[in-house]
């Protein structure tokens, strides 16, 4: 199988790269190669795709991953998202240092979710669907976004998705007109359900129409990953284990096996404490395929995320 989405970080080692992740109290610990193969013993992860992690840096970020590549910790690197924010006028050059740190560099991602300022006190996420660095309400309305994005399909690189349900149909709108730049939308669309059902299904109605509207592009994908997020304690209760399989088994039809991919986002899916392993999370993924053909299943959990990434190039 190929992860296209999981995270390295060390903020103890190096607390400057990850000073945004330690300042938003999201309680993340080092995570390392020899975590990952520990985790994904017996998983058969033919390749694997680090994904930014809100870096202080953008190019130390990815030139510290390729290191690890070409020392040998992780060998089965085949290709890095870098961070960067198109609304800012150095983003070309973001682009081109990162391109110099690392051949691996297949696209790039921003996250632009957004819920209203972060008050004093909240926690991003948690308290409020912000997350961190996210600055701006429509980032697809700011004149220097819509002016960088472009640069994208120049340097052939990938746009990397993560917004709120309220903000896909917008997404969706600015993205029709950049055919040729492949985008891929993080975590299902970052779909959160309270257990209020009556609010829920309104949020449902919500994100429901931005991922159609999305899937209407023929250049977007999918991940299907962070759904710890989507329902908190999926994994231990049958009717939340439902409600989650649903959820993929949803997004799935609508965008078809071919631009879907199943992904770990580790270490922030990770929970071991909670019984929430590599192993429960693929296990559950693989059973609620079980019925779909053995094309369908490669799409799944290799194809889609090779040809997405370009892994083989």
């Amino acid at each position: 199988m190929i992860d296209p989405h999981f995270h390295f970080l060390d903020p103890v080692a190096n607390p400057d790269q990850h000073a945004t992740i330690v300042n938003a109290n999201f309680g993340l610990n080092p995570y390392l190669p020899e975590d990952y193969i520990h985790d994904f013993d017996g998983l058969d992860v033919e390749k694997m795709v680090h994904m930014e992690i809100l870096p202080d840096d953008s190019v130390e970020e990815v030139r510290w991953i390729h290191g690890m590549f070409t020392s040998g910790r992780c060998p089965l690197l085949g290709g890095i998202v870098a961070a960067a924010d198109p609304s800012e006028p150095d983003f070309e050059n973001v682009l081109q240092r990162c391109a110099a740190e690392s051949s691996l560099l297949k696209g790039i991602r921003w996250i632009l979710n957004w819920d209203g300022e972060l008050q004093p006190g909240e926690t991003p996420t948690v308290d409020r669907a912000t997350w961190p660095r996210s600055r701006k309400a429509n980032y697809f309305a700011d004149p220097m976004f819509a002016a960088n994005y472009p640069l994208l399909e120049k340097y052939g690189l990938s746009f990397d998705l993560q917004c709120n349900p309220p903000q896909l149909t917008t997404a969706a709108n600015f993205l029709a007109q950049f055919p040729n730049i492949p985008v891929v939308l993080d975590h299902i669309g970052s779909l959160k359900l309270s257990g209020d059902n009556k609010r829920d299904e309104a949020m449902m109605v919500v994100w429901r129409n931005g991922i159609k509207a999305l899937a209407n592009l023929q250049n977007t994908y999918v991940k299907l990953s962070m759904l710890g997020y989507t329902l908190h304690g999926w994994h231990k209760d049958e009717k939340k284990r439902r409600k989650m399989c649903d959820v993929v088994l949803e997004v799935i039809q609508i965008f078809g096996t071919e631009r879907c991919m199943f992904a770990s986002n580790f270490p922030v899916d990770r929970d071991l404490d909670d019984g929430l392993t590599a192993k429960v999370i693929y296990g559950h993924y693989r059973e609620w395929v079980s019925h779909f053909s053995e094309s369908e299943k490669r799409n799944l959990f290799q194809n889609t995320a090779s040809r997405f990434y370009r892994l083989n190039e």
